[in-house]
């Protein structure tokens, strides 16, 4: 049981860790996509 709960732990750290380096890198992240979305649909709903 502790076994699961350190390489969930690991996992998420890890998680952020490619999160913070896609941004440094310029990948596009899912709150980007999100935003651009909202974005869309903003300009759309403006027509």
């Amino acid at each position: 049981m502790v076994i699961g709960i350190v390489v969930n732990v690991l996992e998420d750290e890890h998680s952020k860790e490619r999160e913070a380096q896609d941004k440094l890198d310029g990948k596009i992240t899912i709150e980007d996509v999100s935003r651009q979305l909202d974005e869309l649909k903003q300009m759309i709903a403006n027509k």
